[in-house]
């Protein structure tokens, strides 16, 4: 996790101040990442910007207008539209778990290469290449095993986007034809908002785990 300096400002009051270094965590309690600096309204104590760092030391800007933010014993609850960063560290579990299984197959192809060159070059004879090619081919299988369940882990989690997907689509459908119609309220306004951006995020993480199944699979299956 990548930290970056995080300074104290002046003209936050005090019941603020001490959430500065703290985490920002989703409903459900899922880490997002760490409080780096809230912006107040010195005319009325209200709050105009929260700005936290993700897990990737990125630095990310809430508006309290448009996400309900909760400070609550000694962390900043984020309720509103959090599925980004719920899924944040399966997704960042699952590409270092792919980046291990590419390495390690890569490691037993080339130790097959460099047998085979033994067994051309005359300096092992073939039932020593068979003997050693098959310890190498068992830690292969396995690790083709391994590939395979990661390749379901990420098809579920993906049918789960689309059903998620789905949902959202056919009430932003709902939102939009009372919008036509003129009979939008502002509350229904708002939750337009919200599904669209809602939609947005999770057709971009669907993306991001079919490339992480291209990868898994190519690497794993040509």
């Amino acid at each position: 996790m990548i930290f970056k300096k995080i300074k104290l400002k002046e003209d936050i009051p005090e019941r603020y101040r001490k959430y500065i270094g703290k985490p920002i965590v989703s409903r459900n309690g899922t880490l997002i990442g760490t409080i780096r600096s809230i912006k107040i309204n010195k005319k009325d104590g209200s709050i105009i910007s929260i700005e936290f760092i993700d897990l990737d030391g990125n630095i990310k800007q809430l508006n309290p207008n448009q996400e309900k933010v909760e400070f609550l014993d000694g962390k900043v609850i984020l309720h509103s539209n959090t599925i980004e960063y719920e899924y944040m560290t399966i997704i960042k579990n699952l590409k270092t778990e792919v980046s291990n299984i590419k390495q390690k197959l890569r490691e037993l192809n080339d130790k097959l290469m460099k047998l085979s060159d033994l067994l051309i070059q005359g300096t092992i004879d073939s039932t020593t290449f068979n003997e050693v090619k098959s310890r190498i081919d068992k830690d292969r299988n396995q690790l083709i095993q391994i590939c395979r369940e990661k390749v379901s882990k990420i098809d579920e989690i993906i049918q789960e986007f689309e059903k998620k997907c789905n949902e959202f689509e056919r009430r932003r459908g709902e939102l939009l034809v009372k919008k036509v119609l003129e009979n939008l309220s502002d509350e229904e306004e708002k939750e337009l908002t919200f599904v669209e951006n809602t939609v947005e995020k999770i057709r971009r993480i669907r993306y991001e785990l079919s490339l992480l199944k291209m990868e898994l699979e190519t690497e794993c299956f040509s």
